[in-house]
């Protein structure tokens, strides 16, 4: 694990407030200041996160939960954390939760009709910014200054960008659950294995060009996940696919050598956004809970006996 505490000698508070005034361009989203804390992050993630996509209609009924937890992190004291080894971890994890929660209340804002844009604007982590309660000092919150930040805390470390959620079809998926202090550097080896095992982040194109594909902000630090990969391993001349290999389990990594000596080349950006298509609503545990609560079957609502079968259950009764 990188030891974070040198990389945070400047006060926190100094750059949180940084970030909360950066930029003045971004249209102003006031969230009301309402009781709320971590636990409503992580059923919200519970609720909506399938596989590597989120369920964004259940994102759109859970909204209340996604504010009660941005008005309980946006109003702690960020700049009381001190930089201490164990508590830069616990500012890292804070930061990370806060980019990825901001930005689904962006995908919330977004669609105000009800409905998303077909493509997502690229800047969407800076076309809004959050306020929190009133008064003279309002919090002003854009997620690019929690993405800035949460990249400055990580210290070089790079996995980190692959737990910060773009809302978009070539970006990390959601995390399944918030990063916690404590469990931070597990936590971030997870969300890595799950990201390189996905499409959205690495692709092999079997076509003319026999590439191997990388998402955008993955193919910027290759060379330091090489750096890293042969000062872990003690070697020299690695490639890509080595780094890829190490990370992956047996299946995966059948998959990948067939890409052997495959040039590696950035994927196209593809600005779509990362939710369940129509044909998949209905596989998440919300929709299984629906179906239970109406008391319907899953395949569809419950069906009426046949005519026939009907009057004569009714001529029983009469009788």
């Amino acid at each position: 694990m990188l030891n974070r505490a040198r990389y945070l000698r400047w006060p926190t508070v100094f750059c949180w407030s940084l970030a909360i005034f950066s930029g003045c361009g971004p249209k102003t989203i006031q969230i009301d200041s309402q009781p709320g804390g971590p636990s409503d992050y992580a059923l919200l993630l519970h609720r909506i996160v399938v596989d590597d996509k989120i369920d964004f209609a259940a994102l759109m009924k859970n909204r209340l939960l996604l504010d009660r937890y941005l008005s309980w992190m946006l109003q702690i004291e960020l700049g009381s954390i001190s930089a201490h080894d164990g508590i830069a971890e616990d500012l890292l994890a804070r930061l990370i939760n806060c980019h990825n929660a901001l930005m689904l209340r962006s995908l919330v804002t977004l669609a105000s009709d009800g409905a998303l844009p077909a493509k997502l604007p690229t800047d969407l982590n800076r076309r809004f910014r959050f306020s929190i309660g009133s008064g003279r000092a309002p919090r002003l919150v854009p997620p690019m200054s929690a993405e800035t930040f949460a990249s400055w805390a990580a210290a070089g470390d790079w996995r980190v960008r692959l737990a910060l959620y773009n809302g978009c079809r070539d970006g990390p998926p959601l995390a399944k659950r918030p990063f916690l202090g404590n469990l931070l550097d597990a936590q971030l080896d997870a969300a890595t294995r799950a990201a390189l095992e996905s499409d959205q982040i690495v692709r092999i194109d079997y076509g003319e060009r026999k590439q191997l594909l990388l998402w955008h902000g993955l193919y910027a630090v290759r060379q330091t996940m090489i750096d890293d990969y042969e000062r872990r391993v003690h070697t020299e001349g690695a490639t890509f696919l080595s780094v890829l290999l190490e990370w992956s389990d047996a299946f995966r990594r059948e998959t990948l050598n067939s890409a052997v000596g495959y040039p590696v080349a950035a994927m196209p950006r593809d600005r779509r956004i990362n939710a369940l298509p129509p044909s998949e609503k209905g596989v998440g545990l919300l929709y299984l809970q629906d179906l239970a609560n109406q008391n319907r079957s899953p395949t569809g609502p419950a069906i009426d006996p046949p005519p026939q079968r009907k009057a004569a259950n009714q001529e029983n009764k009469v009788t």
